[in-house]
């Protein structure tokens, strides 16, 4: 299908930012027309994401329940729709998201050949020894992805040091090295903030936004840390994506000062963040993924105007650091607390304000150019 592009999206689009910032992106800054197949929610508060622009058509081919059986049959039905599809309307370009969307796009290269302009972008870093064990049928899709790596168009990554450990897991070829990009997940430009809501007289307002666990973040350490210092701060969470351990762990701890507030609509997120002067990332280093990680919500507290403290293990976030500016990138050990000096984090005495002027229009511009190139 010429002037189409195909998005594999397995997971619900509406769960990832990123994804659904490169659509609203490339409806409003190209004339390509999108196809995305993408699953749907059940259980999950979010506002389904759709596109009045008659260049986008989204396709729901299944659920995913937690019912093992059934989890698999709507893994069939998705995989076998879209790869169909794709087969009966000759589509010259795919783009799919981590490797559990790959198995359509995959199949339909090996048929079509050197005629197909396939590419990926992953959400997330994933070991070899963490595909081997983890989920079986993501396994064999990696093994497949990996021996077709040298044929696609373009790959990317978050940022560099991921894309760097992605590439020596998979022993990329160098003369191919040139397909290897850097897709960082920043907000719209819309979202950059033109002030900054500061007065540290008052008390601090911290905010979480994200998915929220118990055993793989923070949440204990810092609610501990805002009630033995309850004179001058809060803290509010907000999430869609909170299991049963951390959620008990927050309606114990409840109060005017420690709040749930639920889930939020991603466009709602800005003016949200203007009640608060500092966003936070929790993160364990549990795992290479989060250790190499700089999320979207950095990005997002910091272009809203809050200063963000993240946990120091995230090595590829300490080259963030904001050294004499303001808002703040801010490195801080939760494991040590009680050695935390809150005071001069929150300090702007002799720091000049900066703004952000990130944002993720400055960088897909690359992408939109490579699809415009196929299509």
């Amino acid at each position: 299908m010429s002037k189409t592009l195909a998005i594999i999206h397995f997971q619900p689009v509406e769960l990832f930012p990123p994804a659904t910032n490169l659509l609203d992106y490339l409806i409003e800054n190209s004339d390509v027309k999108i196809v995305l197949f993408t699953n749907r929610m059940i259980n999950v508060q979010l506002i389904q994401y759709s596109n009045v622009s008659g260049n986008l058509k989204i396709y729901r081919p299944s659920v995913i329940p937690t019912n093992v059986f059934f989890r698999y049959w709507n893994y069939l039905k998705f995989y076998l729709f879209t790869f169909f599809y794709l087969l009966y309307h000759r589509f010259t370009s795919v783009l799919y998201f981590d490797t559990i969307s790959s198995l359509p796009a995959l199949f339909y290269k090996k048929i079509k050949g050197s005629s197909i302009n396939l590419m990926v972008h992953f959400h997330e870093y994933v070991t070899n020894k963490e595909y081997e064990k983890g989920m079986r049928l993501n396994c064999v899709m990696h093994k497949f992805e990996n021996k077709m790596s040298n044929e696609f168009s373009w790959i990317s990554h978050t940022n560099i040091v991921r894309l760097n450990k992605y590439a020596q897991d998979v022993q990329f070829s160098s003369h191919k090295l040139n397909v290897l990009k850097v897709m960082p997940n920043y907000p719209p430009l819309k979202w950059l903030s033109t002030s900054v809501n500061r007065n540290i007289e008052d008390k601090i307002k911290l905010v979480y936004i994200g998915s929220l666990g118990l055993e793989t973040m923070y949440l204990e350490e810092i609610v501990d840390w805002v009630n033995a210092h309850a004179d001058r701060y809060s803290i509010d969470f907000y999430s869609h994506n909170i299991n049963q351990s951390a959620l008990t762990f927050l309606n114990d701890h409840a109060s005017d000062i420690i709040r749930f507030c639920g889930a939020i609509q991603y466009h709602d997120i800005p003016k949200v963040l203007q009640h608060y002067q500092v966003g936070l990332v929790l993160y364990k280093p549990v795992s290479d993924n989060y250790i190499y990680n700089a999320p979207n919500k950095i990005f997002e507290y910091f272009a809203c105007g809050l200063d963000v403290w993240f946990p120091k293990s995230m090595s590829y976030a300490l080259s963030l650091t904001t050294v004499d500016v303001y808002p703040k990138l801010i490195p801080v050990d939760f494991d040590q607390l009680h050695d935390f000096d809150d005071r001069l984090a929150l300090s702007t005495k002799n720091y000049q304000q900066r703004l952000s002027k990130i944002c993720c229009e400055n960088v897909l511009s690359d992408i939109k150019n490579h699809i415009n190139s196929f299509v």
